[in-house]
């Protein structure tokens, strides 16, 4: 198997991350899958770390460090798997959404900073050997799609515009494998089919 065996999925709340990561597991059963997301009980608990440093108003570099412990996290457990790993965001994720807040809270932000605070903790490049699987999609239709399954979370409409933005800039200056692919108005069935070819070609 090629070394190159975490793939991450990235993209705006919507996009259809969780829902093509559920569909592409059975498919690549061969390949044994591990899926870092929401439901990991490591993540879990630096997720809800996150959510209570975000209700007490903690500054935005608060929150950065937070988002480290669980990127650190991720990939010492991808590490520890002998398949390939699957991760439900990351760190282009966390900048995107860092940079997206601190612009819509009117906030002065250092983006290198961000990047590199992010990006290489402790002089680590957490995306070294990973391939980015993107999936854009337009913001009404994530809104949309986030509304009709019941999510708790009120969908910030200017906030994942921002978002949005800044991901794909943030994508232009990688020099890692990405695979972008627009989930608008498409069957999720469809989209599948081209990622799993895209797993297998790495691999």
């Amino acid at each position: 198997m090629a070394e190159n065996r975490t793939f991450v999925f990235e993209g705006i709340t919507g996009s259809g991350k969780s829902t093509q990561i559920r569909l592409l597991s059975p498919r690549i059963h061969d390949l044994n899958p591990k899926v870092l997301g929401r439901t990991s009980p490591i993540i879990g608990a630096m997720k809800e770390m996150r959510r209570l440093i975000t209700e007490i108003g903690s500054p935005l570099v608060t929150q950065s460090l937070v988002y480290i412990l669980e990127n650190v996290a991720k990939v010492e457990t991808a590490k520890e798997h002998d398949g390939i790993t699957i991760i439900d965001r990351f760190v282009i994720s966390n900048v995107a959404y860092l940079v997206a807040r601190a612009i819509s809270e009117g906030h002065c932000i250092d983006r290198d900073a961000v990047r590199r605070t992010v990006f290489t903790p402790f002089g680590v490049d957490l995306l070294q050997g990973k391939t980015i699987i993107y999936l854009d999609c337009d913001v009404k239709e994530a809104e949309s799609r986030t509304t009709s399954r019941g999510s708790r979370e009120r969908f910030d409409f200017n906030l994942h515009s921002l978002a949005r933005i800044v991901y794909n800039e943030e994508l232009d200056r990688l020099s890692v494998p990405i695979h972008r692919l627009d989930t608008t108005c498409r069957k999720p069935e469809e989209i599948n089919l081209e990622i799993e070819k895209i797993v297998r070609g790495v691999l």
